[in-house]
């Protein structure tokens, strides 16, 4: 059975104070920062302007702040079907997890894999299988960079997911990460895709996240 969160009961998470500990619940409206850029740079939906009003599936991009309306980089973790766990309760390493967002015609949609292209990460309205929208939690406080350039998890595990710079976020499907990845097209010149493994070298596989777009600044 899915879990889908309304979006009343998101509205209402807007207006929560921030939690003192700092963890991630779900419910939680979040952004999710690549860590492929030092500039500040965000997973988003991109809107269809044009032909069919809401078509059932949509692409994501890496885009700064203000390239997109706000609310098209707002992120919600729902639990996966199976996992017994409800709104308010926090996301914990290794969970099974769908990312939900509202789009511009009040839809909820997933990020999900494309089921056409394994490498596209879309925003859909009804994924075609729980497999491509189910997403397993990684974290880590700290990453260690290899003497060949591969950057991987480091120091003691973490248990929850947390706001901020104290916790680096891996989002895996199968043995795929969800990853940002260089391209000669678009604004920033990073897409969305997915890789296969830990990548050689570079950060394109790691997040940070964060409550909203103003919490995150260039030196961070």
């Amino acid at each position: 059975m899915d879990v889908v969160f309304t979006r009343s009961e998101d509205a209402e998470a807007v207006c929560e104070q921030p939690l003192i500990d700092e963890t991630i619940r779900y419910g939680d409206p979040v952004v999710l920062r690549s860590c492929a850029s030092r500039d500040p740079v965000f997973l988003a939906m991109v809107r269809h302007l044009h032909g069919k009003r809401s078509p059932s599936a949509l692409h994501t991009e890496i885009a700064a702040p203000g390239v997109r309306p706000d609310s098209d980089y707002i992120w919600t973790f729902v639990p996966a079907a199976g996992i017994k766990k409800k709104r308010g309760d926090r996301v914990e390493f290794a969970e099974r997890v769908r990312i939900q967002l509202f789009d511009y015609t009040g839809n909820y949609r997933f990020l999900a894999i494309n089921p056409a292209d394994s490498h596209s990460v879309m925003a859909e309205k009804t994924p075609s299988a729980h497999d491509i929208s189910t997403w397993s939690i990684a974290c880590a406080g700290r990453l260690r960079l290899e003497p060949g350039g591969r950057v991987l998890p480091d120091g003691e595990r973490k248990q929850y997911l947390e706001y901020g710079t104290s916790m680096y976020l891996a989002l895996i499907n199968a043995a795929d990460y969800l990853c940002a990845r260089r391209e000669t097209n678009g604004a920033t010149g990073i897409a969305t895709g997915m890789a296969r493994d830990l990548p050689a070298a570079g950060m394109g596989v790691w997040w940070r996240v964060y409550r909203r777009l103003a919490d995150v600044h260039v030196s961070v």
